[in-house]
């Protein structure tokens, strides 16, 4: 994939429940596991069921350590027409869908009735546009890979207080999270232990760090 083929969309606030349904009408239904948010003017043009995995926030695009594939379902102009994706150069109203729950980070998004102003807004991201993107990115992709990882020790009831793995287990849970071949997941790993993200501990163990 080239850099220019790589995709965002920037969210500044949940859709208040009058504006919803006075924009939406009969358009509107409540979904378990989504969310509805005014996204901001458009740097690209994207696909309805398009799939994010990486929450960013603010300006500075600072990781958000949740690990959630989320989906583009929906598109509202500001009429309540129904779009087959956010336009290029548009703001739109969007329903965004996540099997898992919605994250934490989208549901403390401030309630708004229009698109205001958020200087913490956030920004959905694919991992692997990121991967394009340099040496800093290269750095986020290990801080995700490591939330990701103690996401899933927490949902297993496992002590996180050091995240001990098989190198196995890491390309197995990272490929099937986010749906990439291991391996693109056996070079991360590779990565991680040269820039010193994980650490050899005995037999076939490594400690991740971050």
């Amino acid at each position: 994939m080239k850099k220019s083929e790589s995709l965002s969309v920037v969210f500044l606030g949940k859709v208040s429940l009058p504006v919803l349904r006075e924009v939406a009408g009969k358009n509107y239904v409540t979904k378990e596991n989504s969310i509805w948010l005014f996204a901001d003017y458009s740097s690209f043009q994207i696909p309805l069921k398009t799939e994010f995995d990486v929450i960013l926030e603010g300006k500075s695009k600072t990781l958000v350590p949740e690990s959630s594939i989320l989906k583009i379902n929906k598109v509202l102009d500001q009429f309540g027409n129904e779009l087959d994706c956010i336009p290029l150069g548009f703001q739109t109203i969007c329903e965004v869908t996540c099997l898992t729950g919605i994250p934490r980070a989208l549901k403390s998004l401030p309630t708004h009735k229009e698109w205001n102003y958020n200087p913490k807004s956030l920004t959905l991201a694919r991992h692997e546009d990121i991967k394009l993107s340099g040496e800093n990115w290269e750095h986020l992709l290990f801080e995700i890979a490591f939330s990701t990882m103690k996401e899933l020790f927490e949902k297993d009831k496992k002590n996180v207080d050091k995240l001990i793995v098989t190198k196995e287990t890491f390309v197995t849970r990272i490929s099937k999270t986010f749906h990439q071949k291991e391996e693109a997941s056996e070079n991360l790993f590779d990565k991680m232990l040269i820039k010193g993200f994980a650490k050899h501990l005995e037999d076939n163990e490594f400690e991740l760090t971050h």
